[in-house]
């Protein structure tokens, strides 16, 4: 798991806590995300992570990271992913295997 994978993780379990379960259940979805499909832009994955991640996190930045998510949840739907995953099943991805005739001729 990278650094920015389990900044996230601390992140999202301390905001799981306080949370709903729609909220939960995103974060694991952005979760998985991150470690199989890696679709997230840079730019969403950096707001994210840009929290300072402290031993005692202040409520300020917690408050912070949870509109972060939510933002996220409405612009890219809770089932971002579900529609990503079928996308990639009706991708049919094709290998062409050429051959290059080569005569030695003296």
């Amino acid at each position: 798991m990278s650094p920015n994978e389990t900044k996230l993780v601390k992140l999202a379990s301390r905001c799981c806590s306080q949370r709903t379960f729609a909220a939960t259940c995103f974060i694991q979805t952005l979760l998985r995300d991150l470690k199989e499909f890696q679709t997230l832009s840079k730019y969403s994955l950096r707001r994210l992570i840009l929290i300072e991640m402290q031993k005692n996190i202040s409520q300020k930045d917690l408050k912070r990271f949870q509109n972060i998510i939510n933002n996220l949840r409405r612009s890219l739907g809770d089932d971002y992913l579900e529609r990503i995953e079928q996308r990639l099943k009706e991708f049919r991805s094709e290998i062409i295997i050429a051959i290059e005739n080569i005569s030695q001729t003296p």
